[in-house]
């Protein structure tokens, strides 16, 4: 099997481009199974990919039918934190669209070992449709905050 492979002049394209093939994948599930549960990656490297997906999709994805969870949490930051990963998401993707619902990671939760296995249950609930995940801008493809979390 083969995967495609695409190169782009600069990150905006890239952005562009990916906010694409994700409406084009959102439509689809949502035409399909009347909803959508998507994973979003949280870090500067997804900048220009929410912004267009913000930009592209207005008046053209049905966001009230999408389950949003996202990838990782740091332990011990709230949410207003600004290194907190629901903070970057909440400014850069969840203000601007109307989502269905929001499962975030309680980053300052007292027992770590519980918020785990809360989230862990809620990935499982139903199968995840989608998942946003990109290239760190030091190459890591995305990591869990304590190794205890298995999902």
């Amino acid at each position: 099997m083969s995967i495609p492979l695409s190169i782009y002049a600069d990150r905006p394209s890239v952005g562009r481009a990916a906010a694409a093939h994700v409406m084009s994948i959102l439509a689809k599930t949502l035409a399909e199974k009347g909803s959508a549960r998507v994973i979003f990656a949280c870090a500067p490297s997804q900048d220009q990919f929410l912004e267009s997906l913000v930009e592209l999709s207005i008046d053209r994805v049905e966001w009230q039918k999408v389950i949003a969870f996202h990838m990782d949490e740091y332990i011990g930051l709230s949410a207003t934190h600004p290194a907190s990963f629901r903070h970057y998401l909440q400014t850069h993707f969840l203000s601007h669209v109307q989502i269905g619902a929001f499962h975030p990671i309680a980053g300052e939760a007292p027992e770590p070992e519980r918020e785990c296995a809360r989230y862990a249950a809620l990935v499982q609930h139903a199968p995840i449709d989608l998942i946003c995940l990109g290239i760190g801008e030091n190459g890591h493809l995305a990591f869990n905050g304590s190794a205890r979390c298995k999902f």
